[in-house]
């Protein structure tokens, strides 16, 4: 975790996220997107997305980031 300028080079990939919040009532997920990049190139190798329709839930954000991670390697 931390700046992508100080990122290990000894690994094979990193992974970034983007996650949007909205209020009704309390703070919820909107939406989630997730990257794994490759370290040497930068260029994405696999990506995951959660976004929430238009009548919202109020979803747990653990189990959501875990699902997406999942959605990952199974397309892979």
């Amino acid at each position: 975790m931390g700046p992508s300028d100080k990122k290990p080079a000894d690994v094979s990939f990193y992974v970034t996220y983007e996650d949007h919040w909205k209020w009704d009532l309390a703070m919820y997920l909107w939406s989630l997107d997730i990257r794994f990049s490759d370290t040497t190139n930068g260029q994405t190798i696999a990506s995951g997305s959660f976004t929430q329709g238009a009548f919202h839930s109020f979803p747990n954000p653990r189990l959501k980031t875990i699902e997406v991670v999942e959605s990952i390697y199974r397309t892979k």
